[in-house]
C-alpha cells in the first residue's frame, strides 16, 4: 500500500506591510508595495525580525539552552528579554585590556558603519560623558564582540536610512539588527558573558527601535536594558563602563517619560547616587540637573486628578531646596558666559558661550 504523504504547512506569514495583512491579501514587500501603490495608501512595511527570517537552527539552539519558547519567536529585544531565563555571573570587569579582536569581524563595511557611528550616534550618546565610553571604548570592544559590532552596524544604518537613502539602508540596518537579536540570545544563554557589553550592546539596539518604532510603546525599547540595570543593581561602586551605560538609559527614560507626560520607568530615587562636591565637573552637574528633571516629571504626572496631598506639597518644597542648592554651587564656566556686545536680534537677547560645548545643548 503507497504511503500517504501530507503536506505540511507553516502557517499564516506574518510578512508585509500593515495594510495587506490586515485585508489578509500578499504582500510582495516591495518599498512600496505593489497593493499600495494601486491603492494610493501610505505603505510602513514592519522594520522588526520576523518569524520566517528564523532558520531552524537558530530557533533549536535557542530552545535547547533554554532561552526561548519555540512558540514565541522573538521580534525585539523585549521578546527576547520576556522569555528569557539568565543568570550572568560574570562581574563588572572596571579597566579593560585592549581585546583581541575576532576573525573575520571586521571588513570594509562593518569599518565603514563603525566610523559613521563614531562620527554620528557615539558623540550624542557621550554627550555629558568626557571619556567618550560609547565612542572610544564600546568601538574597541566591539572588535572582540560579535553581538556589539552587530548592534553598532544596525545602528548606524538605520541612521543613515534616515538621513539618507532609505531603501539602500534599511536592509542593511534589518540584517545586523536580526542578527543582533539571535546573539542577544546566544549571550543571555552563557553564564560566563561579559555582563558591561551585554549591557552596552542592549541599550544600542533599544536606540535602534527607538528609531524605528517611535511611539507609546517605548517602554518595550527600555524594557531589556532596564531589566539588566536592575539585575546588576548598578550603583556609584559599579564600573565606568556600566555607568555611562546608566546615564544613557537615563537620558532616554527620561526624555521618553516628558513625551509621554508619565513618571520614569527607574524612579530617581533608584538611580546611583551623584558626588556632591563635584563643583568643577560639567558631567556630574549635568547627570544632577537630569535626576533633578526626571524628579520634576514624576511629580508632576504622578497623579492624573490634580490633587496637592500635604506630602506632595512638601515634596516640591524639598525638590525646589535641591535645586537652589545646586544652582548656587554652579561654576560661572558651567553656567556660561555672557558675550559682550554680541545679540540675537531675532530675540533681543545675550548670547551665552560655554566651556564644554555639551553644556549648551
Amino acid at each position: 500500500m503507497p504511503a500517504k504523504y501530507s503536506r505540511k504547512t507553516s502557517g499564516r506569514r506574518k510578512t508585509g506591510c500593515p495594510n495587506c495583512r490586515r485585508r489578509r491579501i500578499k504582500c510582495d514587500e516591495k518599498a512600496p508595495c505593489s497593493y499600495c501603490v494601486r491603492r494610493g495608501l501610505e505603505c510602513n512595511p514592519p522594520e522588526f525580525i520576523v518569524p520566517e527570517r528564523w532558520t531552524r537552527s537558530s530557533l533549536a539552539r535557542a530552545e535547547g539552552a533554554g532561552l526561548l519558547d519555540a512558540s514565541q519567536v522573538p521580534e525585539s529585544t523585549y521578546d527576547v528579554f520576556q522569555h528569557a531565563h539568565f543568570v550572568i555571573q560574570s562581574p563588572a570587569r572596571g579597566d579593560r585590556d585592549s581585546p583581541h579582536p575576532c576573525p573575520d569581524i571586521l571588513n570594509e563595511e562593518t569599518a565603514g558603519l563603525l566610523r559613521i557611528y563614531q562620527r554620528g550616534i557615539g558623540i550624542w550618546m557621550d554627550i555629558f560623558d568626557h571619556t567618550r565610553t560609547y565612542q572610544n571604548e564600546v568601538v574597541r570592544c566591539s572588535l572582540s564582540s560579535p553581538l556589539l559590532m552587530h548592534a553598532i552596524c544596525a545602528m548606524s544604518a538605520k541612521q543613515m536610512s534616515l538621513i539618507e537613502n532609505k531603501f539602500l539602508w534599511e536592509p542593511v540596518a534589518s540584517r545586523f539588527y536580526g542578527g543582533s537579536l539571535s546573539l542577544l540570545i546566544k549571550e543571555l544563554a552563557d553564564p560566563g558573558t561579559d555582563r558591561e557589553l551585554l549591557l552596552a550592546a542592549t541599550i544600542i539596539l533599544g536606540s535602534y527601535e527607538l528609531l524605528a518604532e517611535p511611539g507609546v510603546d517605548y517602554q518595550k525599547h527600555l524594557y531589556g536594558a532596564r531589566t539588566l540595570i536592575q539585575s546588576f543593581k548598578i550603583g556609584a561602586k559599579e564600573s565606568r563602563f556600566e555607568q555611562a551605560s546608566f546615564w544613557i538609559y537615563a537620558r532616554q527614560d527620561v526624555a521618553l517619560a516628558l513625551v509621554n507626560e508619565c513618571p520614569t520607568l527607574i524612579l530617581p530615587d533608584q538611580w546611583p547616587p551623584l558626588p556632591k562636591h563635584a563643583d568643577s565637573s560639567e558631567e556630574i552637574f549635568g547627570n544632577t540637573v537630569l535626576q533633578l528633571l526626571a524628579k520634576v516629571i514624576g511629580l508632576k504626572f504622578s497623579r492624573k486628578d490634580g490633587l496637592w496631598s500635604g506630602e506632595r506639597l512638601e515634596a516640591v518644597r524639598q525638590l525646589l531646596s535641591e535645586i537652589e542648592s545646586l544652582w548656587s554651587r554652579i561654576p560661572h564656566h558651567i553656567r556660561g558666559i555672557r558675550m559682550r556686545n554680541v545679540v540675537d536680534e531675532s530675540e533681543g537677547i545675550s548670547r551665552i558661550w560655554f566651556c564644554d560645548p555639551a553644556a549648551g545643548n
